[in-house]
């Protein structure tokens, strides 16, 4: 009867032990995609965001008229000046001016960098998102590229003249020697990780089996520290991505389990609700991808999904509105009080939309922008809304708040045309325009047309 017992539990501990260990490794995977995907965006968006801010700060006419390497020129000073703002306040490895000299060949124009800089006329490295830039279209590398530098992840923004051509091409690069540095930190994390829960495992399985039922008690204890090696493994990843969920890592085990477990039976009772609990972190993991974690509201990758879904119906028949939402002056914020102060104005905005309209069908698309896709509204309802919206914001402004501005936000919409639209991308576009024109006409009601043009580089 021993025998069979111990039968029973060397066999229920090694189907417990592959599956705590299998489902830890997929965790782990998981959680290291998701934690490589959010650096990788986190850094490409503030690449952008300081390429287009120093970008908005020059003059396309003035870079025109830089046609040599003399540092004495007004024109080589003025930009060099802006640019050394940017490299000397700002934690980035470079900063740069580009100029396009034709078929795809680019070269340095001016490089504030004091340990060796890029010299005038000297050759940058082309990608194709450079390329992208050169034709008017803010861009950043998905993948790194080296130069005589090192190792980079460049961001890249357009400099208009007065005719509207390009003039120049503000770059701004990151070492990738960091981004990999901090992914390898994560992988090694899981592996010794799950490294020391298979040695546990394997130590529980000759040590239960060898014991009498007396000391069938001692196996649980074991397991408890298995319990809190992934536990200490999930808190560990989820510092280190800065993910948060509203449910339990694991079910930690009961205090009463021991008097309870009798044979290997139990055991795998009790094995299979970890499952569950481990199973419903990694649903977690997966839902989290599709929220941000600010506002609590849909994030780009879940609008992205809904107009692919979206698209695929516009064949249906389906009638829906799409809303844009533009936070006005949140860099005027963040500059003067800072990015913690302007995370408060991003929550009040959030809170006013899903007080008016459901939350599932609003995305926080950019840092400060917003976007609604409503299915069967009117355009008189939304109008209605747009006004009481508007109301709302009012009553907001009439209350002291912490970021010493009023809140002012741009909007505009579309509904869908089946004649005339092809792709929710259609509606999208127009809604946008729509948010732009209210955008406009706010600055020119308050008399702050100058400073909306560089707003715009960074709303």
């Amino acid at each position: 009867m021993k025998k069979r017992i111990y039968s029973r539990l060397t066999k229920y501990l090694a189907i417990m032990g592959l599956s705590i260990l299998a489902v830890t490794i997929a965790l782990g995977i998981t959680l290291i995609n998701q934690a490589s995907s959010s650096l990788m965006a986190s850094i490409q968006d503030r690449m952008l965001d300081v390429s287009k801010s120093a970008a908005a700060m020059l003059n396309g006419d003035t870079l025109d008229k830089i046609r040599s390497g003399n540092t004495e020129t007004k024109e080589y000073q003025e930009v060099y000046t802006i640019l050394k703002q940017f490299h000397d306040k700002i934690d980035l490895k470079y900063i740069y001016c580009i100029r396009d000299k034709g078929n795809k060949n680019f070269v340095f124009l001016i490089d504030p960098s004091e340990e060796d800089p890029g010299e005038y006329g000297s050759p940058v490295v082309t990608t194709e998102e450079l390329f992208k830039a050169s034709n008017g279209e803010s861009s950043v590398n998905n993948e790194p590229y080296e130069d005589n530098w090192g190792s980079f992840y460049s961001a890249y923004s357009p400099v208009f003249n007065s005719s509207g051509n390009v003039s120049g091409i503000v770059a701004v690069d990151f070492s990738s020697e960091w981004y990999e540095q901090q992914i390898s930190e994560y992988i090694n994390t899981v592996v010794y990780t799950v490294f020391a829960s298979l040695l546990i495992i394997i130590a529980l399985t000759i040590i239960i089996t060898r014991l009498s039922r007396s000391r069938f008690a001692s196996m649980f204890v074991s397991l408890g520290k298995i319990n809190n090696e992934i536990n200490r493994l999930l808190e560990t990843i989820e510092n280190l991505v800065y993910f948060k969920s509203q449910k339990n890592a694991i079910t930690q085990l009961q205090s009463d389990m021991i008097s309870k477990v009798y044979d290997a039976k139990d055991l795998r009772d009790e094995i299979a609700s970890m499952e569950i609990a481990l199973r419903n972190r990694i649903d977690a993991v997966h839902s989290y991808a599709y929220i941000d974690g600010m506002t609590f509201l849909n994030n780009q990758a879940a609008y992205v999904r809904a107009m692919k879904t979206l698209d695929r119906r516009l064949h249906e028949g389906v009638s829906f509105c799409i809303a844009v939402f533009d936070m006005c002056g949140l860099k005027n914020i963040n500059d003067t009080y800072g990015y913690e102060t302007g995370n408060m104005a991003v929550l009040d905005a959030a809170n006013l939309l899903k007080s008016l309209f459901p939350q599932d069908d609003l995305y926080r698309y950019e840092s400060d922008e917003f976007v609604g896709v409503f299915s069967n509204i009117s355009e008189s309802d939304m109008k209605l809304k747009l006004d009481e919206f508007e109301n709302k914001i009012n009553l907001l402004n009439q209350t002291p708040n912490l970021y010493g501005a009023k809140l002012a936000i741009s909007k505009g919409y579309a509904v869908y045309n089946a004649d005339t639209d092809t792709a929710c991308h259609d509606v999208f576009k127009r809604a946008e325009r729509a948010m732009y024109r209210d955008k406009v006409s706010y600055y020119m009601r308050n008399g702050e047309w100058a400073y909306s043009q560089n707003d715009n580089a960074s709303d």
